[in-house]
């Protein structure tokens, strides 16, 4: 699967819980992602492996 930063993204094992792509590193195997919707205080990113994200359903 192919992977875009920005892209809204799904853990495998917690598939409720959306997170927005923010950069991925394909050498490493790593993405750093950050909850969505974002809340109006700072987001923190973190980081998971790249086997880790399914693709989000659409919204709406």
């Amino acid at each position: 699967m192919s992977f875009q930063p920005g892209a809204l993204v799904t853990l495998s094992e917690n598939p409720d819980c959306v997170l927005q792509l923010v950069n991925l590193d394909e050498a490493s195997g790593s993405a750093w992602v950050r909850p969505w919707p974002l809340a109006q205080a700072h987001a923190a990113t973190f980081t998971v492996c790249l086997s880790d994200l399914d693709q989000a359903q659409p919204v709406g």
